[in-house]
């Protein structure tokens, strides 16, 4: 009631001294299981983290390209889209056939987490 009647003040008061309480008593804030003095049980520690913007899994990794200059094999890069390799051939003023786009996937790449 009190949430619908915009006195969230109250709400938020009593959040905080049962916060309080169950930090005094060495009780986890989220289950209330005993926390040993810690202000999260394990399990709910954990499952906090693994929900957190600091835990997302290994991030996925795109392929890679690289110009390489076929007289000198000079390699230009690695540049993150196909159009961006393609701009630095034409920057560097390299005749068609006298360069190669090799296009490379980082050594992770296939064991991502999600994203």
């Amino acid at each position: 009631m009190e949430a619908e009647s915009g006195r969230m003040e109250r709400k938020n008061a009593a959040s905080r001294e049962r916060y309080r309480t169950l930090r005094a008593r060495n009780r986890c804030t989220t289950c209330g299981a005993s926390s040993h003095g810690a202000s999260r049980c394990p399990p709910c520690a954990e499952r906090s983290y693994t929900r957190s913007a600091h835990f997302r899994g290994m991030p996925e990794w795109g392929p890679e390209f690289t110009v390489v200059d076929l007289a000198t094999m000079e390699e230009h890069g690695p540049f993150a889209s196909r159009a961006d390799a393609d701009v630095c051939a034409a920057f560097l003023k390299l005749p068609p056939g006298r360069f190669e786009v090799v296009a490379g996937n980082h050594p992770l790449g296939a064991s991502v987490g999600w994203s």
